[in-house]
């Protein structure tokens, strides 16, 4: 008697994804602390996970943040120990469900690096395709004002210049006739005060009599 034997199908293999390449921050770039994004390749995996740390032997972890199949994770006030370095990594997930992780990088959360890039971006220079962030003019001072006499004295060369004897002699004229008419308007009102004072002598005298 012959017994017959089924035949089992090959096992397929399960698809690998690949290493996933990581973008933004690396290098030691320095990001805002208050908020980092994190950005890296697709690798066709089926999910992501954010892998950040103290150390670039990952032996004190920070926090590890899946990211489904996002390619871009922003981490809010996570980095309280500022202007220090911290190392970031992402692992790939397949549907064999072995991780498989990427290279490490590492950046520096300061706390003013968004200000310096806003302050980049203010600077004069050839249009660019995206706009910066502009910082509120509240804390801007005003230029002082100058005077006409000052603005032409700077447009002059230096030997052309007046000296300060030479302004000194040209603002005179402007000292003496703001005095002179201080001094004809005192006079005036004494001149009025004398004839009022005159009038109530003659006044009191005639009901006097």
């Amino acid at each position: 008697m012959q017994t017959s034997s089924k035949l089992k199908p090959p096992s397929q293999a399960l698809p690998l994804p690949a290493t996933p390449r990581l973008l933004t921050p690396v290098s030691g770039a320095a990001v805002d602390a208050h908020a980092v994004t994190f950005e890296w390749e697709s690798a066709g995996a089926r999910t992501y996970v954010l892998e950040l740390a103290r150390d670039a032997s990952f032996d004190t972890v920070l926090c590890r943040l899946p990211a489904g199949k996002s390619t871009s994770v922003t981490v809010y006030d996570v980095f309280h120990k500022t202007d220090t370095t911290y190392y970031w990594r992402v692992e790939s997930l397949g549907a064999h469900g072995v991780p498989i992780k990427s290279e490490t990088e590492s950046f520096l959360a300061s706390p003013y690096a968004l200000v310096v890039a806003t302050e980049e971006r203010q600077r004069p220079g050839p249009a660019r395709g995206s706009a910066g962030a502009v910082r509120s003019d509240a804390t801007r001072r005003p230029a002082p004002r100058l005077s006409e006499e000052t603005q032409h004295s700077r447009l002059l060369a230096p030997d052309q210049r007046p000296t300060p004897s030479q302004e000194e002699a040209t603002m005179t004229p402007h000292r003496t006739g703001a005095t002179s008419m201080r001094e004809a308007l005192t006079a005036v009102i004494l001149m009025i005060v004398s004839f009022i004072l005159t009038l109530a002598y003659l006044f009191s005298a005639a009901v006097g009599i």
